[in-house]
Order: structure tokens, then C-alpha cells, then sequence
């Protein structure tokens, strides 16, 4: 009777530890299988805060090599890598893990399970919507993670261009007056097109026309072209001078250039002096630029007579950048 007792208690016990011991293993089952699935929403989140952090990468990189701003960048879906250079259309790839490096590409190393798909959405020319997706799948269940950014183009400067930036100043006096734009405004426009006119010239002692271009980023600037001129007319029998100054400047870091060879100045105490540049184009790139300022100045006295005068013109100057 004892025996058969204990044999039901041992049976009893046995059962109540196998349950128990069933219980602890599918307890350590599920957490390593949440553990898996905790270790890839860590891994996915970072791959998708890559792809966003890539994409403004891109926009930095068009800024800093004064580009528009958006060049590369437009509506639809791409895939891209740490070590690229530029959005590549989306084939659906799985990522590839490189074991020598811990970094994911598209190239080599050993496959995973992480699909990636960066979405580009131009909501407007200053406004890149993106989203970055990363999607899974582990131990029968899908799995997604999509972070979103917006990159708006808070510099300034046009899209698609090189941009008009962030002010022109023209000033046209006579003997210090304000004369007014007479034929203008000045066009920079960021090609070599026809000359448009902006006559400053003035009867009397001193004309100075000034045009300046102030960009909206640090610019590179591969060619220069402008035409200007510059003079004066004196007569009478006393006191006679006549003059002329003309010159262009770029300014790197606050300080004034004078670019090479645009400096015309000349003078004479007789008769009429004037000088007219021609069209001039200036070819080496210049780097970092973030003004261009173009002078013209003429002077031209003697007697007070109705013949005497002077006149500075500044036709046109303008840029091509990288």
C-alpha cells in the first residue's frame, strides 16, 4: 500500500517538474526569439537613420561644390550604400553584410535579410520629403521600420540652377548723385548671353556706375565675362584733366580680389580720354567665391562749359559656375 502510495506521489512530483521545466523552456524560447526580433528592429532602425543620413550627405555634398542644391535628388525610389556617391534605382536587393568592416552593401559579404528602399518626394523646389524602409522578415513574421525627414533649402539660391543669390546692388552717381539705373537692371544670369545695357553715363565731372553680385553660398566660378567703359571730355584753357578707372574684384573669406587682368585706368590733362573693355572672358575657376563687384569711374573737367562731361558704363558681367 505504501509502495503503490509513493509511486503515485513520485508521479505526481515528476509531472508538476516536467510542467514547470516546459514552462521555463518555452519561456527561454520565446525570449530568445524576442531577442532575435528586438536585435533586428535595432539593426533595421539604424540601417533606415543610414539611408536618411546618406541622402543629406548628397545635399551637403551639391552645396559645398556649388550645385543646385537638389541635383540628383528627385521623386521616386532608390537604393544606396554608406560608400555611395549618388541614388541608385531601387532592384529590391537584399542587403549584403561585410564581415571584414561591418558595413552594409550591395556588393559583397554575407547575405541578409534586410531589404532597403529610400523614397525620395519633392514636395516643392526648396522642400526634399524622405523616407527610409527597411523591411524583414524572421521567424515567420514581417517586420518594417520607416523613418521620415525633411530637407528644405534654407540657403537660398534657385533649384536646378545655379542661383541668382541673395542680392545685386547697382549704384550709378554723378559727382556723388544718384543718377538711377538708366538702362537696366543688370542681368546676372549665370551664362554668357547678349549684353543687355547698363549705361551709367552722366554729363559732368565724375560718373561711377557700380554692380554687385552677392551669392547665396560660397560659389565656385569657372568663367567671368564682362564689358565695360569708362571716360571723360574736357576743353577750355584752364584746369584740364580727364581720366578713367575700371576694374572687377571677387571676394574669398572677406577679402577683395582684383580678378587678373581686368584692371583699365588711364588719364590725360588735354583733350578726351575713354576706354571700353570689350567682351573679356576670364577663365580660371575661382573657388569659395561670394561677391563679385564690377567699376567703372570717369571723370572729365576743366572750364564750366556745357561740352565738358563724363560717363561709365557697366554692359554686362557675368558668371558660369562649377
Amino acid at each position: 500500500m505504501k509502495k503503490g502510495q509513493l509511486l503515485i506521489e513520485s508521479g505526481i512530483a515528476i509531472s508538476i517538474l516536467v510542467v514547470g521545466l516546459l514552462g521555463i523552456i518555452g519561456l527561454l524560447s520565446r525570449s530568445l526569439s524576442l531577442n532575435n526580433v528586438i536585435s533586428s528592429q535595432y539593426i533595421a532602425s539604424n540601417l533606415a537613420a543610414e539611408g536618411i543620413e546618406i541622402t543629406k550627405n548628397l545635399i551637403d555634398a551639391n552645396i559645398i561644390q556649388a550645385q543646385p542644391w537638389n541635383q540628383g535628388i528627385a521623386t521616386g525610389f532608390y537604393e544606396v550604400a554608406y560608400t555611395d556617391l549618388s541614388l541608385e534605382p531601387d532592384e529590391n536587393r537584399f542587403l549584403l553584410l561585410d564581415s571584414t568592416n561591418s558595413t552594409y552593401n550591395y556588393q559583397s559579404g554575407q547575405p541578409t535579410f534586410f531589404r532597403r528602399v529610400i523614397e525620395i518626394e519633392n514636395s516643392n523646389p526648396d522642400e526634399i520629403k524622405v523616407n527610409s524602409k527597411v523591411n524583414w522578415q524572421i521567424r515567420g513574421g514581417s517586420y518594417s521600420v520607416n523613418l521620415e525627414d525633411h530637407f528644405f533649402n534654407w540657403r537660398g539660391g534657385a533649384s536646378g540652377g545655379p542661383g541668382p543669390g541673395t542680392t545685386h546692388t547697382y549704384t550709378n552717381t554723378y559727382n556723388g548723385v544718384d543718377q538711377g539705373v538708366s538702362s537696366g537692371p543688370l542681368t546676372f544670369d549665370g551664362d554668357f548671353s547678349t549684353f543687355m545695357g547698363n549705361s551709367g553715363g552722366a554729363q559732368g565731372n565724375t560718373s561711377v556706375v557700380t554692380a554687385q553680385h552677392t551669392f547665396a553660398t560660397p560659389t565656385t566660378i569657372n568663367s567671368i565675362q564682362y564689358r565695360m567703359r569708362a571716360g571723360g571730355h574736357c576743353g577750355g584753357n584752364y584746369d584740364k584733366s580727364a581720366d578713367y578707372n575700371i576694374y572687377v574684384q571677387y571676394r574669398v573669406a572677406g577679402v577683395w580680389y582684383y580678378l587678373p587682368g581686368s584692371q583699365f585706368s588711364g588719364g590725360t590733362g588735354d583733350g578726351s580720354i575713354s576706354y571700353d573693355t570689350g567682351n573679356i572672358t576670364y577663365s580660371t575657376p575661382l573657388a569659395n567665391v561670394t561677391d563679385i563687384l564690377a567699376y567703372a569711374y570717369g571723370q572729365g573737367h576743366g572750364e564750366d562749359r556745357a561740352s565738358n562731361g563724363s560717363f561709365a558704363d557697366i554692359f554686362e558681367i557675368n558668371y558660369v559656375t562649377q
